[in-house]
């Protein structure tokens, strides 16, 4: 059977900011701290799956120009662990205080089929 290496076919990705809660607008809230080069939060994305090894990919609307070379906030890519959990890293410079992140993170099954999700993080 061609689909027997395909994971659940109700793929539904779940994105979050462990250790915060929303605002009443749905968006997540991280104070950055004074006197450090960046400050540093995990995200993480419930796969709903934990059956599979599912690798995840990450992404950020907003990158930091360091020497000319772009760079995204938040680490591109993770693999889920035995409670389909995938776990990245985010690290906001200074710049990035006021502004809106929207971090998005995407999985595709064996099968080609396709989940993702996002969250929006406001820097303080």
């Amino acid at each position: 059977d061609e689909n027997e290496y395909c994971w659940d076919d109700d793929i539904n990705l779940n994105v979050s900011l462990p250790g915060y809660n929303k605002d009443n607008n749905g968006y997540y809230h991280i104070d950055f701290l004074e006197g450090y080069v960046q400050t540093f939060v995990n995200v993480q994305a419930d796969t709903g799956n934990d059956d599979t090894i599912i690798f995840v990919e990450w992404m950020s609307n907003l990158l930091y120009n360091y020497q000319g070379t772009l760079l995204s906030p938040v680490n591109t890519s993770s693999y889920s662990n035995d409670d389909g959990i995938a776990i990245s890293v985010l690290g906001v410079w200074e710049p990035f205080i006021g502004d809106t992140l929207v971090v998005t993170a995407g999985c595709v099954n064996n099968c080609g089929e396709q989940s993702i999700d996002s969250m929006k993080i406001i820097v303080e």
